[in-house]
């Protein structure tokens, strides 16, 4: 009798300690998934800020006067677009680029198209 309350007993632990063992690690995938979506979530904000703040700077600083004074072409344009650009990655530190790149892919082309956003946004709020 005690043989197989034993028996019993080691087979029932053995299956609460592997269900246990299945468990924490789905829990550490869970929290290891919620520490990269933080990581990304954090890394888009702080571009998103670097992008509005450098568009506002660019606008400030060169495309008012520009337009002002009936100057601001289309060469206009590419310059203030590469320096602002250009502040942007100069910027944005490594450790969000890398976060940033493995997120979307391609990095240069996430920073493009949200540059874009925020200078139509911008744009429109005048």
């Amino acid at each position: 009798m005690n043989d197989i309350l034993v028996k019993v007993l080691t087979s029932v632990g053995i299956l609460v300690l592997a269900n246990l063992f299945v468990y924490i690690g789905n829990l550490s995938k869970e929290k290891i998934n919620s520490i990269e979506n933080y990581k990304v979530r954090d890394a888009v904000a702080r571009l998103l800020d670097i992008i509005s703040k450098c568009v506002g700077a660019t606008n400030q600083t060169y495309v008012k006067e520009l337009k002002e004074n009936g100057k601001f072409d289309r060469n206009s344009q590419e310059e203030a677009w590469n320096d602002t650009k250009a502040s942007i990655e100069k910027i944005l530190d490594n450790e969000s680029k890398e976060i940033l790149g493995k997120a979307y892919g391609d990095l240069n082309d996430y920073i493009n198209q949200a540059l874009e956003d925020e200078v139509k946004r911008q744009k429109e709020s005048k």
